[in-house]
């Protein structure tokens, strides 16, 4: 059901008098959270203790902080139980933005039951989860920046939404009916673009100052503006499926504006129309199923979901994989030294090495695991990657004195081990039990070695992926390591 009805006469508003009616009729309460937004965003990065009040002032978004710290949105793993843990395990930045999602969402949908504002909300989702793995794959330090920025993108149309009445039905229509693209028939219609209507809010409430702009001068945020338009558009077109001509010809448009391969586009499409959901859940939006058509690996006939890896088999194809990004492998280690100065949890600092070793240098699967109190068990403790649960609960092994096997052999050699590299020295202790959990190919392994005592391991590969190892992942993956070892020393060898 729509807000507010109308007549056709309000199809001859201009945009100045859309937004005047947006303030006016429907909107004048989101006034209120794009100050909130302004605020959140105007906390200085080093003033953990303001944002933490400012967040727990807000019963609700407190809430929402915790559930999307927690998500596999944010593919993390650890139970966040409060605010100020959150800040510590995602840092400042990331809760920030946590905040500001929060807000836009809260502003707009509160009170509304408008399903057609709810889709125009999923679709914005969509649009943001595009641009940040777009960003992350160009090796932008501030994804989260552009993942808010195609939210704030999006405020023409869902406001519209929000207020538009029968003029948003009948435009609906037309939408449905015309084989166009979406910018054109709302010009035809309205008399501009719904894209037109966001610049002119965000610049009425202040809020211009979270979209990229395409004339910038700085080259990075020209990126970011191009990737926000084209995830915008195409997250607005995908209900039409992925076969149709107008998906093809953006996609296209995409690849030559970023200068990125067909493989390259399409991997991080399907791994935002599976994100995407994620995103959703964690900040309480329908599931957008019927938006989002199934990812191109689904649509493909395989009956096996994307990452999902059952014993024995072959993986499924094409697995999306992650590139090694030396950008963020230095954020992660800057965030890890800052952790360790502060005398930060040490499962906070586990989790940084694990997320540095898994995006950071593009592993497929990346696991901790802790030997057992009676010495005779290694079981995983957290896990990133390709069918994370599932084989997070089969890492677990028991050690005999009696049987060779990889794990113990690591603990009596302190050096990592880069298993390709020592088959036939190490072939001997791959056991039939190790084959079925982690398979065969390559993969580092480095024990945990604190003060002398052996505590557990971490395990890195790309059998998934089937991409080879090479010695600059050996290398970080030592070094990720390392911090991992020292943190451990600091906190006296306790975990948990």
């Amino acid at each position: 059901m729509l807000d507010v009805p109308q007549d056709s006469s309000v199809t001859k508003l201009s945009v100045q008098e859309w937004a005047d009616k947006i303030q006016n009729e429907g909107l004048s309460s989101f006034t209120e959270t794009a100050q909130r937004i302004s605020e959140i965003a105007a906390c200085d990065d080093a003033d953990l203790n303001e944002l933490s009040k400012l967040i727990m002032r807000d019963a609700g978004m407190a809430t929402k902080v915790l559930q999307a710290s927690n998500s596999a949105f944010r593919m993390r793993k650890g139970k966040v139980s409060t605010v100020s843990h959150a800040l510590v395990m995602l840092g400042v930045e990331e809760v920030k933005h946590i905040c500001l999602a929060s807000s836009f969402v809260d502003g707009l949908l509160q009170g509304s039951e408008n399903q057609e504002l709810i889709d125009e909300m999923s679709r914005t989702f969509h649009a943001a989860t595009q641009s940040r793995l777009l960003a992350l794959r160009r090796g932008d330090r501030r994804t989260e920046e552009v993942f808010i920025g195609a939210l704030m993108a999006s405020l023409g149309p869902l406001a519209f939404w929000r207020v538009g009445g029968e003029v948003a039905l009948e435009l609906k229509q037309r939408y449905e009916s015309a084989n166009k693209p979406f910018e054109v028939i709302e010009r035809d219609f309205l008399g501009f673009a719904l894209s037109e209507l966001s610049d002119e809010l965000a610049r009425r409430w202040n809020l211009h100052q979270f979209m990229p702009k395409r004339d910038s001068e700085d080259r990075t945020e020209c990126l970011r503006a191009i990737e926000v338009h084209y995830s915008t558009r195409l997250a607005r077109y995908l209900a039409r499926g992925w076969d149709d001509e107008l998906v093809k010809e953006l996609i296209a448009e995409m690849r030559s504006s970023l200068g990125l391969s067909e493989h390259a586009v399409l991997s991080v499409l399907t791994t935002a129309a599976n994100e995407t959901r994620e995103a959703a859940m964690a900040f309480h939006l329908p599931e957008p199923s019927t938006l989002i058509p199934p990812p191109l690996a689904e649509s493909s006939g395989s009956s096996a979901p994307i990452s999902e890896v059952q014993d024995g088999e072959d993986e499924p194809k094409p697995f999306q994989a992650i590139d090694p990004d030396p950008l963020y492998q230095l954020k992660v280690l800057r965030e890890i030294s800052t952790l360790m100065q502060g005398r930060g949890e040490l499962t906070s600092i586990i989790v940084k090495v694990l997320d540095g070793i898994y995006q950071g240098i593009g592993m497929d699967r990346v696991v901790f695991a802790l030997l057992g109190d009676d010495r005779t068990t290694l079981t995983s403790r957290l896990a990133l990657g390709a069918s994370r649960n599932s084989f997070q609960s089969r890492f677990r092994f028991l050690l005999k004195d009696d049987e060779k096997n990889i794990f113990t052999y690591s603990s009596h050699h302190p050096a990592a081990i880069w298993y390709a590299k020592q088959q036939h020295e190490l072939s001997s202790h791959m056991g039939e039990r190790i084959l079925r959990v982690i398979g065969s190919g390559d993969f580092f392994l480095a024990p945990l070695l604190v003060n002398g005592r052996w505590l557990g391991v971490f395990y890195a590969d790309r059998r998934v992926s089937k991409r080879e190892l090479d010695q600059e992942s050996f290398d970080a993956f030592n070094q990720f390591v390392f911090q991992a070892i020292f943190a451990f020393s600091q906190n006296g060898g306790k975990f948990g």
